[in-house]
């Protein structure tokens, strides 16, 4: 059963208990069943987040590997730079002859 509290922390947060009627008056009495209605929200954030940290992980490790990847090819422009600069001077003198 929904029920909300009446205490100074708590006031007006919602709470699931339930209630049953005692054998030995005719009062409904509470059993010890208890749990604050936006845990079940916070539980399902839990998997929320857990999921969303390893969709982090996986990207970072992708993010790693793509760095890596531009690294090599922006040295290998480079290299083919620097032997093209080297090079054409050679090519030039070559013709000029």
């Amino acid at each position: 059963m929904l029920r909300v509290a009446r205490t100074s922390k708590n006031n007006g947060r919602q709470f699931w208990g339930s209630k049953f009627k005692s054998a030995a008056s005719s009062d409904m009495v509470w059993c010890n069943y208890f749990k604050w209605c936006d845990e079940e929200l916070y539980d399902e954030r839990d998997g929320i987040i857990a999921q969303q940290r390893m969709k982090i992980y996986e990207l970072e490790i992708s993010v790693r590997a793509m760095k890596k990847t531009i690294q090599f090819f922006l040295g290998l422009v480079i290299v083919v730079v620097v032997i093209f600069i080297v090079m054409v001077p050679i090519m030039l003198k070559i013709q000029c002859v």
